[in-house]
């Protein structure tokens, strides 16, 4: 067969397909299509065809590939092969095709190689826009990125990459990239000297542009920023409103579309504000000064604190304090001494200073300060020591000590160091304050006092009160006013201090109360003004002795017993000076007595005479008293009265009788009854010492004999109310521990014998008195045999019976009594005359007490007696109506109406 002609090889459809073609010629039976790879010499397929076919289809072969396609034609035994034809299958477009800019004028084109084989990659570049491709690159087919240079910044390109094959290419795969566009260059920052304000500039950045983004960045806090966006022709651009001493970075962005070129980042400061209300002080203390401030607004690295001594050319002090410092206390300074302050703001490279002030460090105070009066009245004399460190000079000031104001001030230069004040006020404190100066400031030591001397005047002026035993003391005035005045008064006889008084300021004058009369006193008076004293000259007065007070006398026949009230005093002795009265003749003789106590009898008088008594107390300093006179009268002799029955009875209730007709009333009237009690058997009649015993000298000590019942007579009433007898119950009261004549309950198992006794005249001293015998031992009662309810029944009946009788007897009494008035003893007659309202002074009850109770309380018993003539006046009519008679305790003691 004949080789067949004009065979041909074209892709196919698809890319996996190659169309074979040819003409025949000859009459062959059939057709062998042989397909070999470009790479390989073996048949990768072999087709059978029949003859009349000019055309076949191949596929699923490799995309891109080339092939050598030779047909053989067999005609029996023979084979006949056609020329070789070369053919290639289309390439498969590049896949993922991707455009990265990785600067201003490069773009990086990268994809992924498709299926199958190709030849080469061809890149297409043209401008956004714009018709012309810029420029066509192949790439090799073992290449699958290509980094396009030369590109214009911020530029939009289209990009285009296919695969080739052959003659074949595939369909591009297409996409749009952008060069970065470019940073802008020459990027500043400054400060032009305000602290709020920073100034940016740049260089334009080469190429295309949308638009600058200014970013400013906050150091602190950090993330803060502030965004500014700017036109493409802008170059420069303020930052205002910033806080002072920040620092800042900023950064200028090129946009275009949605790529960015950033420049390099700078940093700059605004500057600082300078600190506000700058003190500058001291405290006290004399090598420190204290600066505070308030910081300004912002922020800042901190401060610069310096510190000038005033005339010194160098820092005294440097110091580096933080920015959150409010204050700071310099120390180890010169005392005394002058500072300027200067606080500095620190923020990165730049200061801001708040402007100087200065102060003083407070001076160290003068030691050893002293003050002295030097014995002078009206000068005193300061000295000190200057300190260490500086001071401009001292100040002096001296106050009045009590009131706290000033007396004096005055300065001196640094250099003194004493100083004396004259014309002070003498016997005055002074306190003195000695003060370093320095600017404003002063120090002082710890002040120092001293007095000036004391005047006193030298003489003394007294006058002696008589009616007030006081001692008046005078003065002149003083020449001064020291701290303390005492007037003392002295005990000269022993030097004892007695009074101390301490005169008020400028007193004049003072009296001695509750003197002591009859003594001497010494009086003086000194002034004292701190450890200073001075004293005026010691008088010494006597105290005259007051008179005698309540002066009594108690007559009797022949003898004046008389007692007083001792006054008050030192009393050495009593003069008495006794002469009859009136006087008879011209030279009368006057008895005069000295006694050491407030009673004296007087004896071996006339009956019924007339005598003028003076006495007056003499003093241990020898004064007399003034004298106190008085008139008593010597009584008429009264004589016991007779006895007439000479034996007591006794009634049924084993009570003694006393009847009106035991004794005779011929010697003088009969005043009291009493009944004796006796346990001596061999007694036949009482004596008369036995009246001034007591029921408690027997009961509770050795006597066998006392009076026990003592009563005024109860028979000297009416004829109606008076008792025809009287029975008495001994042993009826209840006497206790009382030591006066009392009624009191007898021995058990003892033998009482009784008398009777009346007086004419009642005293302890000199009593007329009579007694009957002593009953028999057999009649009398023995109160061991009394059983309990009897001793009660004659109690009571004694009691009953004394009530009963009492107002009849007092009734009776009273009606004679005041029809005998006129008639009534001169002794009784005295008594009346007397004040019977007696005061007694609290100084003198001790020895008022004494006097009385002298010679066997004589002198209560006759107080006792002067009170039965105290009220008789008022009338009694309750008392003496008949059914309260029997209610009377006793008939000679009678309530009557309350006294108006």
């Amino acid at each position: 067969p004949q080789s067949l002609a004009n065979v041909s090889v074209r892709c196919g459809q698809t890319p996996q397909q190659l169309i074979v073609s040819w003409m025949e010629s000859g009459q062959s039976r059939e057709y062998w299509i042989q397909l070999y790879s470009d790479e390989s010499l073996s048949v990768i397929r072999n087709l059978s065809v029949p003859h009349g076919t000019t055309q076949v289809a191949i596929d699923d072969l490799v995309a891109g590939a080339r092939y050598r396609v030779e047909i053989v034609s067999r005609a029996g035994p023979h084979y006949v092969s056609s020329q070789t034809a070369i053919g290639y299958t289309v390439p498969l477009m590049p896949l993922s095709l991707l455009v990265t800019s990785h600067s201003s004028s490069t773009l990086s084109v990268q994809w992924k190689a498709p299926a199958g084989q190709r030849d080469s990659y061809m890149v297409s570049v043209s401008e956004e826009g714009s018709a012309a491709t810029r420029s066509h690159i192949p790439v090799e087919k073992t290449s699958t990125n290509i980094t396009l240079v030369g590109l214009t910044p911020g530029t939009c390109y289209f990009i285009a990459v296919w695969s080739l094959a052959g003659p074949y290419n595939s369909a591009s795969q297409n996409t749009t990239g952008c060069t970065a566009p470019a940073a802008p260059a020459n990027l500043t920052l400054k400060n032009t000297g305000s602290s709020s304000v920073l100034y940016t500039a740049w260089s334009e950045a080469p190429g295309r542009k949308d638009h600058y983004r200014l970013i400013l960045y906050y150091m602190m806090p950090p993330g803060m920023k502030r965004v500014q966006v700017v036109g493409p022709s802008t170059q420069d651009f303020n930052w205002i409103g910033l806080p002072a001493g920040n620092q800042f970075a900023v950064q200028v962005v090129t946009v275009k579309g949605k790529t960015e070129a950033h420049s390099s980042i700078i940093t700059e400061w605004t500057c600082p504000l300078p600190a506000t209300s700058v003190q500058m002080w001291n405290e006290r203390l004399p090598d420190r000064l204290q600066v505070a401030w308030t910081p300004a607004s912002g922020s800042l690295h901190g401060y610069e604190l310096n510190l000038h001594c005033s005339g010194c050319r160098t820092v005294a002090a440097q110091v580096f304090v933080g920015g959150d410092a409010t204050n700071f206390t310099f120390s180890g300074l010169t005392p005394g001494a002058r500072y300027w302050f200067e606080i500095i703001s620190l923020s990165g490279p730049y200061r801001a200073s708040a402007g100087n002030i200065s102060d003083w460090t407070s001076p160290l105070p003068p030691h050893t300060v002293t003050l002295s009066n030097q014995g002078h009245p009206d000068q005193l004399s300061a000295s000190w020591k200057p300190p260490a460190g500086e001071q401009e000079g001292y100040a002096l000031t001296l106050y009045y000590a009590g009131s706290g104001t000033v007396a004096a001030k005055t300065s001196v230069q640094k250099g003194a160091t004493d100083f004396t004040f004259l014309g002070l006020l003498p016997g005055t404190k002074y306190l003195l304050e000695v003060s370093s100066l320095a600017g404003p400031y002063r120090i002082s030591a710890r002040n120092v006092s001293d007095w000036t001397y004391p005047l006193v005047p030298r003489k003394l002026s007294t006058v002696v009160e008589k009616s007030n035993p006081a001692l008046s003391v005078s003065w002149g005035k003083p020449l001064s006013k020291p701290e303390r005045c005492q007037l003392q008064l002295w005990h000269p006889g022993n030097s004892t201090m007695l009074q101390n008084h301490t005169l008020a300021p400028w007193q004049v004058q003072h009296v001695f109360q509750d003197l002591v009369p009859g003594r001497n006193y010494s009086v003086s008076l000194s002034c004292i003004s701190g450890p200073y004293k001075s004293s005026s000259e010691t008088v010494v007065i006597p105290i005259e002795l007051t008179e005698v007070k309540n002066l009594q006398c108690f007559p009797d026949v022949t003898s004046f017993f008389l007692n007083w009230t001792i006054p008050e005093g030192d009393i050495k002795t009593y003069e008495l000076a006794v002469e009859n009265f009136p006087r008879r003749v011209l030279h009368q003789p006057v008895h005069h007595l000295a006694v050491s106590r407030a009673e004296a009898t007087l004896a071996e008088l006339t009956p019924d005479s007339s005598y003028q008594i003076l006495i007056n107390a003499v003093g241990k300093n020898g004064l007399r008293g003034p004298s106190v006179s008085m008139i008593c009268n010597t009584s008429v002799e009264v004589l016991p009265p007779p006895v007439l029955e000479d034996i007591p009875e006794f009634d049924a209730s084993a009570r003694v009788i006393i009847s009106p007709d035991m004794f005779s009333e011929e010697n003088g009237r009969i005043e009291y009854y009493g009944v004796v009690v006796t346990t001596n058997e061999s007694l036949l009649r009482p004596t008369q010492d036995i009246i001034s015993r007591t029921w408690y000298d027997h009961y509770y000590g050795q006597e066998d004999s006392y009076l026990a019942v003592l009563v005024p007579n109860p028979f000297h009433l009416n004829e109606s109310s008076s008792p025809k007898a009287w029975p008495v119950s001994v042993g009826s009261e209840e006497c206790s521990h009382l030591q006066k004549t009392c009624n009191g309950k007898l021995k058990t198992d003892t033998q009482y014998r009784f008398s009777i006794a009346a007086f004419t005249r009642y005293n302890q001293r000199s009593p007329k008195v009579s007694f009957t015998t002593f009953s028999a031992a057999d009649a009398s009662m023995d109160s061991a045999m009394l059983s309990a309810p009897i001793m009660a029944g004659i109690i009571m009946g004694f009691f009953l019976t004394v009530t009963a009788i009492a107002g009849l007897v007092y009734m009776k009494h009273l009606k004679s009594r005041r029809k005998e008035k006129g008639n009534m003893p001169q002794e009784m007659a005295t008594y009346s005359l007397r004040n019977i309202h007696r005061p007694i002074p609290i100084q003198s009850f001790r020895q008022y007490y004494e006097a009385r109770a002298a010679n066997s309380n004589h002198g209560f018993f006759q107080d006792f007696e002067e009170l039965k003539e105290v009220g008789k006046e008022q009338p009694k009519t309750e008392a003496e109506h008949p059914d309260n008679i029997s209610k009377n305790r006793y008939p000679h003691v009678l309530p009557c109406k309350i006294w108006p």
